[in-house]
């Protein structure tokens, strides 16, 4: 896994989880165009700057206490700030009813956190389950959504 800091000086830091862990990709099939996103969010962020600039601290802050969560193994906390980041990606208006679904139907089936992935506006998200991934990927099939399971942290075969 890469960590990618941005900033004046950018930087990259390669994360090495303690132990490989399974996620399970949620896909609506909503495809979204990322810059429509990034330009919904800049029109917002233009009404409201100290708001949006305190929601944008807020997430940079998870982000980075979630890449020592998997340093560390520490999964519950990992989950936790997964599900705190999506609140806060709700926040600035990016998720859809459909990732909503998704991200509730894998936090119900057993998913330690789940949050959107890439832009928002679409229909991906990524819920962390390192002791049951079938239970979440079954859950998201049976409401209609495609999946995909994929272990962080192994070395390629």
């Amino acid at each position: 896994m890469i960590l990618y800091k941005a900033g004046d000086t950018p930087s990259i830091q390669d994360l090495r989880p303690q132990q490989p862990f399974d996620v399970v990709i949620g896909m609506s099939g909503i495809e979204s165009l990322t810059a429509r996103m990034v330009g919904q969010v800049h029109e917002a962020w233009s009404r409201n700057t100290a708001l949006y600039d305190r929601i944008f601290q807020d997430i940079d802050a998870l982000s980075l206490q979630g890449a020592e969560a998997v340093q560390r193994g520490d999964f519950a906390q990992l989950g936790e700030l997964m599900n705190i980041n999506h609140g806060l990606l709700n926040a600035l208006q990016v998720s859809t009813p459909e990732l909503e679904d998704m991200v509730g139907i894998a936090r119900r089936a057993g998913a330690l956190g789940a949050k959107l992935t890439g832009g928002g506006g679409g229909g991906s998200m990524v819920a962390l389950c390192p002791d049951q991934p079938e239970a979440v990927r079954a859950a998201l099939e049976g409401a209609g959504y495609r999946t995909m399971v994929s272990r962080i942290g192994s070395e390629p075969t």
